[in-house]
């Protein structure tokens, strides 16, 4: 690793403060105990989850916002959802954005609650301030984490051959420790659709989550896929995988098995 990738590296890490995270952890539990009103953004997995910290720590949100026509009117684990404009009408809310999907960035989804006068928080510093013990959380971990693994950090960078390499590295990083969003690259799909000279084809997604990739895939293409194989290992998402296979209807079914099961 050259001179200035190094001092790159170790100025980013020297420059992180555990006392000024705890001091920044305690002001946002106290902000949320303090808000006139208290919502979660997103009435999913991780909004339930949001829920459920939040009761622990004695608070109890006013709602979920959520923009999901479907879903506006519910109840969902005894707390109402509405939608964007009854969250607005509200003066001095404050909204934990339960939200993490590369397609829908935390960014883009505060700037358009700001503009709505919704102070808005994002679901990693919430998780920072209300379950570190619990941590990780899919690849966020403690700030401890990171500065403990500064040698396998430095091997990785003195491997990397451009600076392109480098400045993502450094990204991660600063997210990893101070949780800065502007520092993460945009998010752009890598999807490419089966080439137009084959007739027929299979579908394989290792890793299938909820079905997300696979089935617009396969709707998309559904006169030339022959089969599609859909493997995921996690129980909360394998249940969800087979409900949206059921729900898109018998041509999918037909052509689509789902699998309980991890690959190496």
């Amino acid at each position: 690793m050259d001179t200035s990738a190094a001092d790159r590296l170790w100025r980013l890490m020297g420059r992180y403060d555990e006392a000024n995270e705890q001091r920044a952890n305690a002001c946002l539990v106290e902000r949320l105990a303090t808000s006139a009103s208290l919502m979660i953004f997103g009435a999913g997995q991780n909004g339930r989850l949001v829920l459920r910290l939040l009761r622990e720590a004695g608070l109890e949100p006013a709602a979920f916002l959520d923009e999901t026509p479907s879903k506006i009117g519910q109840i969902v684990d005894g707390t109402p959802v509405v939608g964007l404009e009854a969250a607005a009408a509200e003066v001095g809310t404050v909204v934990v954005c339960s939200i993490f999907s590369p397609g829908c960035d935390y960014l883009t989804i505060a700037a358009r609650l700001r503009s709505r006068r919704l102070e808005t928080i994002s679901l990693f510093s919430f998780l920072r301030a209300f379950a570190a013990k619990d941590l990780p959380f899919y690849f966020l971990d403690s700030p401890a984490q990171v500065l403990g693994a500064q040698a396998e950090i430095a091997w990785l960078a003195d491997r990397l051959i451009d600076r392109s390499s480098l400045d993502l590295l450094c990204a991660q990083i600063e997210f990893r420790l101070y949780l800065r969003h502007e520092r993460l690259p945009s998010w752009t799909s890598h999807r490419q659709p089966a080439p137009g000279t084959w007739s027929r084809f299979a579908l394989i997604d290792a890793g299938a989550f909820d079905g997300d990739t696979l089935l617009p895939m396969l709707a998309n293409d559904a006169a030339r896929v022959s089969m599609a194989l859909a493997l995921e290992p996690d129980p909360i998402n394998f249940a969800k995988l087979e409900l949206n296979i059921a729900a898109a209807g018998p041509v999918v079914m037909q052509k689509t098995r789902a699998l309980r099961a991890a690959v190496d």
